[in-house]
C-alpha cells in the first residue's frame, strides 16, 4: 500500500449512487489506496493544467523511445510520441502505409504482438528534498503495464484516461528507467471473455479478419477493432504526451475551474437581460499543513469580477479544496448561438490563485466562457409551459426537439466518427477543415458517435468557436457490456474523466450513453450476430444495459455536469435510437421497438426501397441516423491502390470488395443506381446480367465505364439524401410528423473505402456534401408531386426576419433547356416557417399546350428577391422521369476562365490558404450534374454537381485548404498548376465515352 492524497473520490463501493445536490464548501479527502487504484481514480481530474512553472519544479517531457515486439525481432530506437504501433512502423519504414492495397490483411501481426516502449530519464539530487514526483501519460491506447527501474507499477485498460502515477517511492537519483508494455487487444478481450460468466454479444462486421473481436471487454474505440466501413488495425501506443513533474518545495495549485450559470429574462420580452455566474474553483495544497490563506481572481474579457481570500485548514491527510465563489452578473450578456441562428459568442475568462506557496503572479487556468441555455422538449406539457400555442400539438407521442436561448432549433448535421485508423495522424489542420466544412454546409450539430473516441480539447474548442452543436456519445455502441465490478468502476473513473474535461464546452448540447445498444436487442433476437449454439437473453441484457446505462452512468452525470439548480446541465438520453422515457422521476424507460417515430430519435435504413420516394422515410420526431452508400472517387482510390488494381475491371471490382465492410453493399449500391440510370454496361462486367455477362468489354472502354460507375455511385447518393432531407423539412409542419432534426450518417471517413460519407477520407467532397450545403440552406424551396400534383413549400430557419420573393417555374425542354413556359407569383416566408406556398395540377397548369411528355421536359424553381437582387434559396430542378429515360443531348461544358483571389473569394473560409476562381459555360444542350475535379490540392468548391443550360455562366470558387501541419506556403499552389489539373465532368459526358454503351430511350409517354 502507498499512503497518498487523492483529490476526489468518485465511489464508495460498487454500488455507489452519486448525489443529486452539488455540495461545493472547502472540503478535502485522504484515502489510502494501492497503486492501481491510484492510477486510474487520480487520472480523472487531469483535465486542466497550471500555467506556471518556476526553479523548485521542474517538468520533463519524454518524448523519445525505444519500441520492440515480443522476441525483439524489431527493434526501434528514437521512436518520437505520441504515436502507435503502426505509425512508427510506417516511420522507421519496416511497414508501408497501413491503408495501401490489402495491408490490412498482411500487417494482422502488429495487432497481434506485445509492444514494450522504453525511455530513460534523470533525476537530479538538489539542495531541497524531492517533495513529490507525478508521471502524467494523457492516452494509453490499449491494455498495458508500467514499469519503473523494473518494478511493475500499475496496469491500466482504458484508452479513454489520462492517468497521473504518483511514482516518488519508485525513483532513484541518476537514471531511472521508464517502460510501458502493450498486451495485444485481441488477446486481452478474448481472455476476459472467456472468464465471464455469460457471453456478451456485438454486431459482426462483415469482411473484417479479426472477428470475432469480445471488444466490449476493452475501453478501446470500437472501430478499431473494425465497422462495417472501416478496418481493424488495432493499433496500440503511447498516443498522447508523457512527461514527469517534481516538486521541491510546498505548492498551491489550481487543479480545474467550472463557471455555472444563471440566466434571467424580462417577463415582457423573455429576453435574457442578465446572466449570473458562480464559480467552483479546485484548489491544491502539496505538503502543506496548518491554515493557508489564498486569494481567488475570477475575470472576464480582462476585468476583475470576483476577488475572494480566506483561510484554508489544512491537515496532514488533507490536500484539496473545492471553492464556491461569490456570483457575479453579466447585464445585457451576449448570447452564444448555434451556427444559422446568431453569432458563437465567447467571452475569455479566467481565474487565478495567488498565495504564499505560489509563483508571485499566481496560478492561472483560463477558459472560453459561451452563455447559453440549451434544453430537449420530450413533453408536450413543455410546450405549454413555453407559452407555444397548443393547438399545434394535438398529434400522436411525444415531441423531441432542441431549444438554445428559449429558440427552437430545427437540427440540421451529420454523424462524426474517427477521422483517421490512427488517431496521432489527426492534426489541427485536418481537424479544422472538417469543421470548416461542416460550417460552409449550413449544419448545426455534430454526433460523435460512440464507437469511436472522445474527440481533442482543440476539436470541442471549434465547435464553440464555429457554433457547431455536439450530441457527445458515451463510447459504447452495438454490443453488450459486461457488468462486473471491476468494469463498472473503470467506467466511472471514465465518464467523471469526460465529464470534467468537457463540461465547460458550449457547444456540447446532450450527453448520449451509447448508439444502438437497446435496438440491437431486437438484431440479436433475430440470431443475427450470434455464434451457433448460442442464445440471446433479452432479460440479461435489458438488466445489464440498466447496470451500466441508468445506474452507473448517469448518476455520475447528475454529479459532475449539475447546473446552477442542483439538476443536470444539459440533456441526456440513454440510448441511440430510443423510445425516450416514460418518467423523468422516477427514471422509467419506455421499452419496446426503438424504431417508433412517434416517440424520441430513429435510426432509418432501407436499402431495397426507391430512396428518391418520398414515401418511404418516416414521418419521425427526430432523425438521428440515416443514409445510403456509395463509392470513393478514382483520385482516393488510386492513393490506396497501384496500377494491377485497375487494369481490367476485375481487378478493380476485387479492389472494392476488399474495402466493402457492408454486407450486400455493392448490389446495393448498383441497384440504386439502376432506378434512375442505365447501367447496363455494368451488367457485362460484373456479371448481374446473366443474359448478357458473355459479352466481352474491351480493355480500352473499361476505364472509362469504371469512372461512370464511381461518378453515379456518388450522384445517386446525393439523390437520395436530398430526397430525405427535404421530406423532413417539410415534416417541420405537425401534420407531418413534427420532425425537428436529421442527422445522416455519415460525414467522414476512416480510410478510403465503400461507406455512407460525404466525405472522403482525402477530405474530397463528394456529391453528397453539395447536395448537403443546398439542402441545409437557411431558406429553402422544396417540392414534391402526387398524384398529378406538383406541391411546393417554402421552409425557412432564419429567426430574424420575414421574407419575399418572386417564385418562378420554367419548363424546359430536357435536351436542348429550351424554356417552354414561364410562371410566376410572389411568396412570403416568415422566419422559422415551414408552409406550403403553392400546388399546381401538373397535366392542366404546367404542361398543357405545350407537347411536353415526362421525358422531353423538366421544370427548374427559382425563388428570388427583388429587394436583395438575389435568391433566397438555392433553385431545385423537378425530373417527371428516371434520368435513364430522358431525352437528352450530348452536353457540352467549357472552362471559359480561371483566376486567382477575385472578389469573390472575399467569401472564402478563414482558414482557406488560397481561392480559385472558375467560369463555366454551357453548350448546345441541357448538362446534368455538372462536376469540376481538381487533383491533389486539398480544399472545396463553393458549390459543384449541378445543372446548367444552354448559354448559362457559371462562377464556381474553389477554396485552397490546409490538412496537415505545415507552412502555408508549402502547399499553396500556383495558377498553372491549378489550371493544368482541372477537369470538368458531366453525365452526358460520363455515359457517352463509349457510345455503344449508351442508349437514349425515345420512348414517349404523357408528363401527367
Amino acid at each position: 500500500m502507498i499512503k497518498c492524497k487523492l483529490f476526489t473520490i468518485f465511489y464508495q463501493s460498487d454500488s455507489f449512487q452519486a448525489s443529486r445536490k452539488r455540495s461545493f464548501t472547502q472540503k478535502s479527502t485522504s484515502v489510502s489506496v494501492d497503486a492501481k487504484s491510484l492510477s486510474v481514480l487520480d487520472g480523472v481530474l487531469l483535465f486542466c493544467k497550471s500555467q506556471s512553472q518556476d526553479r523548485d519544479s521542474t517538468v520533463t517531457q519524454l518524448s523519445t523511445w525505444t519500441l520492440h515486439n515480443s522476441n525483439k525481432s524489431i527493434w526501434l530506437s528514437n521512436v518520437t510520441i505520441p504515436g502507435t504501433s503502426h505509425t512508427h512502423l510506417q516511420d522507421a519504414h519496416i511497414i508501408s502505409d497501413p491503408q495501401f492495397k490489402q495491408n490490412e490483411l498482411s500487417y494482422q501481426y502488429i495487432a497481434q504482438e506485445t509492444w514494450t516502449y522504453s525511455t530513460t530519464f534523470t533525476v537530479y539530487p538538489k539542495e531541497n528534498a524531492l517533495l513529490s514526483a507525478e508521471l502524467t501519460v494523457e492516452c494509453l491506447d490499449g491494455p498495458a503495464a508500467v514499469y519503473i527501474n523494473d518494478r511493475k507499477y500499475t496496469e491500466t485498460h482504458s484508452s479513454f484516461l489520462s492517468y497521473r502515477f504518483l511514482v516518488q517511492e519508485y525513483l532513484k537519483s541518476g537514471t531511472n528507467l521508464l517502460t510501458i508494455v502493450f498486451t495485444s487487444p485481441l488477446a486481452y478481450a478474448a481472455a476476459k471473455s472467456k472468464r465471464y460468466p455469460y457471453p456478451l454479444f456485438a454486431s459482426m462486421n462483415y469482411n473484417v479478419w479479426a472477428e470475432p473481436t469480445h471488444r466490449s471487454f476493452l475501453r478501446k474505440a470500437g472501430s478499431d477493432f473494425g465497422w462495417d466501413w472501416g478496418p481493424a488495425f488495432l493499433t496500440v501506443g503511447l498516443a498522447g504526451r508523457v512527461y514527469l513533474s517534481l516538486e521541491y518545495r510546498p505548492r498551491i495549485k489550481l487543479r480545474g475551474i467550472h463557471f455555472l450559470q444563471e440566466h434571467h429574462r424580462t417577463p415582457s420580452t423573455t429576453q435574457v437581460n442578465l446572466v449570473e455566474i458562480t464559480t467552483i474553483a479546485e484548489v491544491e495544497f502539496q505538503h502543506l499543513n496548518g491554515n493557508e490563506t489564498v486569494q481567488l481572481n475570477v475575470f472576464l474579457d480582462e476585468k476583475r469580477m470576483v476577488s475572494w481570500s480566506g483561510s484554508i485548514v489544512i491537515s496532514p491527510d488533507a490536500n484539496y479544496s473545492v471553492i464556491e465563489l461569490p456570483k457575479f452578473a453579466i447585464e445585457r450578456p451576449i448570447l452564444w448561438w448555434p451556427l444559422g441562428y446568431g453569432a458563437p459568442h465567447l467571452y475569455s475568462a479566467y481565474v487565478q490563485v495567488v498565495g504564499k506557496h505560489t509563483p508571485k503572479r499566481g496560478t492561472i487556468i483560463s477558459q472560453k466562457l459561451g452563455l447559453r441555455t440549451i434544453e430537449l422538449v420530450t413533453r408536450k406539457a413543455q410546450q405549454v409551459e413555453a407559452n407555444i400555442s397548443t393547438a399545434r400539438y394535438q398529434y400522436e407521442g411525444e415531441p423531441f426537439y432542441f431549444k438554445v436561448n428559449n429558440v427552437p432549433i430545427f437540427i440540421k448535421g451529420a454523424n462524426y466518427i474517427p477521422s483517421d485508423s490512427f488517431p496521432t495522424r489527426v492534426s489541427k489542420e485536418r481537424i479544422r477543415y472538417i469543421l470548416e466544412s461542416v460550417k460552409s454546409s449550413n449544419m448545426n450539430m455534430i454526433r460523435i458517435w460512440g464507437g469511436g473516441r472522445y474527440e481533442s480539447d482543440y476539436f470541442y474548442q471549434e465547435c464553440d468557436r464555429l457554433g457547431i452543436l455536439i450530441w457527445q456519445e458515451f463510447m459504447f455502441a452495438c454490443a453488450m457490456y459486461p457488468r462486473d465490478g471491476e468494469f463498472l468502476a473503470l467506467v466511472r473513473e471514465e465518464v467523471a474523466f469526460q465529464v470534467r474535461r468537457l463540461r465547460g464546452y458550449a457547444s456540447i448540447a446532450i450527453w448520449g450513453a451509447n448508439n444502438e445498444n437497446e435496438s440491437i436487442f431486437e438484431e440479436f433476437s433475430h440470431n443475427i450476430s450470434i455464434p451457433k449454439r448460442q442464445v440471446f437473453n433479452r432479460d440479461i441484457a435489458v438488466s445489464d444495459f440498466i447496470k451500466l446505462y441508468i445506474d452507473t452512468l448517469y448518476p455520475i452525470l447528475e454529479l459532475y455536469d449539475a447546473g446552477s439548480d442542483g439538476k443536470i446541465a444539459r440533456a441526456f438520453v440513454d440510448t441511440s435510437p430510443s423510445n425516450e422515457l416514460l418518467s423523468d422521476e422516477p427514471y422509467v424507460k419506455r421499452w419496446g421497438r426503438t424504431s417508433d417515430s412517434h416517440f424520441g430519435d430513429v435510426h432509418f435504413y432501407d436499402y431495397e426501397c426507391d430512396c428518391t420516394d418520398p414515401n418511404v422515410y418516416p414521418e419521425a420526431r427526430f432523425i438521428s441516423e440515416f443514409g445510403f452508400q456509395s463509392f470513393p472517387s478514382r483520385k482516393s482510390l488510386e492513393s490506396v491502390s497501384d496500377s494491377d488494381d485497375w487494369e481490367s475491371f476485375d481487378s478493380f471490382w476485387r479492389m472494392l470488395r476488399f474495402r466493402e465492410r457492408h454486407e450486400n453493399g455493392l448490389a446495393q449500391v448498383l441497384k440504386q443506381i439502376s432506378r434512375y440510370f442505365d447501367i447496363r454496361f455494368l451488367a457485362r462486367m460484373t456479371a448481374l446480367d446473366a443474359k448478357r455477362s458473355e459479352e466481352k468489354v474491351l480493355p480500352e472502354h473499361q476505364q472509362p465505364l469504371m469512372d461512370a460507375m464511381l461518378y453515379l455511385s456518388q450522384i445517386q447518393q446525393a439523390l437520395c439524401y436530398e430526397t430525405a432531407i427535404h421530406k423532413w423539412r417539410r415534416g417541420k409542419r405537425i401534420y407531418a410528423g413534427y420532425t425537428m432534426g436529421i442527422l445522416y450518417w455519415q460525414l467522414n471517413d476512416v480510410w478510403t473505402g465503400i461507406s455512407w460519407s460525404s466525405m472522403e477520407h482525402s477530405g474530397r467532397w463528394k456529391s453528397l456534401q453539395y447536395a448537403i450545403k443546398r439542402a441545409y440552406a437557411p431558406i429553402v424551396i422544396s417540392a414534391y408531386e402526387e398524384e398529378g400534383w406538383l406541391h411546393l413549400f417554402a421552409v425557412s430557419d432564419d429567426r430574424t426576419q420575414k421574407q419575399s420573393c418572386t417564385l418562378t417555374y420554367e419548363l424546359r425542354k430536357a435536351d436542348d433547356g429550351h424554356l417552354v413556359r414561364l410562371i410566376q407569383l410572389d411568396v412570403s416566408v416568415d422566419p422559422l416557417s415551414c408552409r406550403q406556398v403553392d400546388k399546381q395540377w401538373i397535366a392542366q397548369s404546367i404542361a398543357k399546350d405545350t407537347m411536353c411528355t415526362a421525358i422531353s421536359c423538366f421544370l427548374l424553381i427559382h425563388c428570388r428577391s427583388a429587394e436583395w437582387n438575389r435568391e433566397i434559396a438555392p433553385s431545385i430542378s423537378h425530373f417527371f422521369a428516371p434520368f435513364k429515360d430522358l431525352q437528352l443531348g450530348p452536353g457540352q461544358v467549357l472552362v471559359e476562365s480561371v483566376q486567382r483571389e477575385t472578389e469573390a473569394c472575399q467569401s472564402a473560409p478563414e482558414n482557406a490558404i488560397g481561392c480559385y476562381q472558375v467560369a463555366l459555360v454551357a453548350l448546345l444542350s441541357v448538362a446534368l450534374f455538372v462536376e469540376v475535379e481538381v487533383g491533389g490540392i486539398p480544399g472545396f468548391w463553393n458549390d459543384n454537381s449541378i445543372l446548367m443550360i444552354p448559354n448559362e455562366r457559371r462562377n464556381l470558387l474553389f477554396y485552397e485548404m490546409k490538412m496537415v501541419h505545415s507552412n502555408a506556403n508549402d502547399h499553396k499552389s500556383d495558377l498553372e498548376r491549378f489550371r493544368q489539373s482541372l477537369k470538368v465532368v458531366w453525365l452526358q459526358k460520363m455515359l457517352s465515352r463509349d457510345q455503344n454503351e449508351m442508349e437514349l430511350r425515345q420512348t414517349t409517354r404523357s408528363i401527367a
